[in-house]
């Protein structure tokens, strides 16, 4: 039995859609149960259960994936006047877009209705 640490906000993508990306886990660690805490628990805690020499591998598998997603998903937060988040999202998204494909990040605007000066940029840290 071996607990990793594995940040709450990336279990949904480490499983997958219809747990398809934890199913390939599972299958390139055989013999080896991965258990992901209740969602609404919060905990970081996936507990990886089985042969330890398995599990070993499994769990410094764990390890590297939450380096790499930790990594990838680096969230600066960008105060931008409200006045001015109509220049940055441009004529019919035209500017939003050339920012996030040259940038390679998701950009996350407040809505229209928030009082919210904070746009969210997330991606690699460089």
């Amino acid at each position: 039995v071996r607990d990793v640490k594995l940040e709450h906000r990336f279990h949904r993508q480490v499983i997958g859609a219809q747990g398809q990306h934890i199913k390939e886990i599972r299958d390139q660690f055989e013999g080896v149960t991965i258990n992901f805490p209740d969602s609404k628990s919060g905990s970081d805690i996936v507990s990886l259960r089985g042969p330890q020499a398995v599990v070993d591998k499994c769990y410094a598998h764990f390890k590297k994936l939450s380096a790499d997603l930790v990594t990838a998903n680096y969230v600066a937060e960008v105060r931008v006047f409200k006045q001015f988040h109509r220049n940055v999202i441009g004529k019919g998204g035209a500017m939003i877009r050339k920012i996030r494909d040259e940038t390679q990040t998701k950009i996350d605007m407040p809505t229209e209705n928030s009082d919210s000066d904070v746009i969210l940029v997330t991606g690699k840290k460089e």
